[in-house]
């Protein structure tokens, strides 16, 4: 039910944090298994959601990279890795071509915008983490502190990289691993959106920089450990990041409030009472567009024997023969006179036929 109704989401993101895992590891162990397992979970990834065919693209950059270097620094040619990575990349693209191509020919990138990464992705982002918290100017400061040890890890490791002529042992270190995966990752959606004309990811859309950017964070630790000589100040920076993080999960969590899909909250509760009142004869059920798809997940998986649902409709249909209707208040009055009010749950609300008039000769 989760995967079903989260369209990806939660897959995918955790196949992303494994691929990250196996990737920092692989660089830091210079462990080819790793490498590879860090290339096959992120395709999985992007393929349990195309949002994330970004990420692949990042850890595939860096994969190349890692093989150019390594083998460069052993004195060995890297050509059959490099032709490994290559033929599995072409038959990738090559699956995942019919899909993306009938995504964009009917229009399905068309609810987000272009305005640039920062304000599209980026604010959005910190704005929706921070939601209810009410500490979003100290939260948000703390963001911002977070961006900028992100910036430093990555001026630091261009650095350290550089001045270590450019070999492979200048990149063991996590920091420097954490802080290129997600430059990197942008950066490949900057071109995608410059160059494919697709609108910046958002929102939901955009969920996996979240946990890339507490990688990226958390990569710094050790990094700064080492810089700082007094234990006290190690243990009052360790119990710092563990304060602000439980902070943060304890002030914007709220588990019995729907943050986005909100009107999906209720579904439960509606079938619980069309399904009291008809346990013995089947019901018939319509709804407003955005309750539809919830409910059909259950339908078209067998769980629902003892009701019928109406197709798909984007139109409310007064005209309608079902005996439920399960609308938003704003739909109302387009069924006043009737349906009755069953039951109600903020703006969501069931409603039931009223009984035809008997006929009068």
């Amino acid at each position: 039910d989760f995967f079903g109704l989260s369209r990806g989401y939660g897959m995918s993101i955790s196949l992303m944090m494994l691929s990250a895992s196996y990737l920092i590891t692989g660089f830091k162990c210079l462990n080819n298994r790793h490498i590879w397992m860090a290339f096959g979970l992120a395709t999985l990834a992007s393929y349990a959601n195309f949002t994330l065919l970004v990420f692949w693209a990042a850890v595939t950059l860096l994969i190349g990279f890692y093989f150019l270097l390594r083998f460069r620094s052993e004195g060995k040619k890297p050509w059959i890795a490099g032709l490994i990575l290559l033929t599995f990349c072409l038959a990738y693209a090559a699956l995942i071509y019919t899909p993306i191509q009938k995504m964009q020919s009917t229009n399905q990138f068309i609810y987000w915008s272009s305005h640039g990464f920062f304000k599209d992705t980026i604010i959005p982002l910190m704005d929706l983490s921070l939601q209810q918290s009410g500490m979003k100017d100290f939260l948000t400061l703390i963001a911002y502190l977070g961006l900028g040890l992100i910036g430093f890890s990555l001026g630091y490791s261009l650095f350290h990289f550089r001045k270590h002529e450019f070999k492979i042992t200048s990149l063991r270190e996590p920091f420097v691993i954490g802080s290129f995966l997600i430059l990197i990752t942008a950066g490949v959606n900057v071109l995608q959106t410059i160059i494919l004309g697709t609108p910046n990811l958002f929102g939901r859309t955009a969920l996996f920089f979240y946990p890339l950017y507490t990688t990226a964070i958390v990569c710094t630790y050790p990094f700064i450990r080492r810089m700082i000589t007094g234990k006290r100040v190690k243990r009052v920076l360790a119990f710092g990041i563990a304060f602000l993080t439980s902070l943060h999960l304890i002030t914007t969590s709220e588990t019995n409030r729907y943050r986005e899909w909100f009107y999906d909250g209720y579904t439960f509760d509606v079938l619980a009472i069309i399904q009291k009142e008809h346990r013995t004869t089947p019901a018939t059920l319509e709804t407003n567009w955005l309750y539809h798809p919830s409910f059909n997940f259950y339908y078209h998986t067998g769980q629902l024997p003892w009701l019928t649902l109406r197709p798909y409709n984007k139109e409310i249909r007064p005209d309608t023969d079902a005996e439920y209707y399960y609308v938003r208040m704003e739909d109302l009055n387009l069924l006043e006179g009737k349906f009755d009010v069953v039951d109600f749950w903020e703006d969501n609300y069931l409603l039931r036929r009223k009984p035809r008039p008997a006929h009068i000769p």
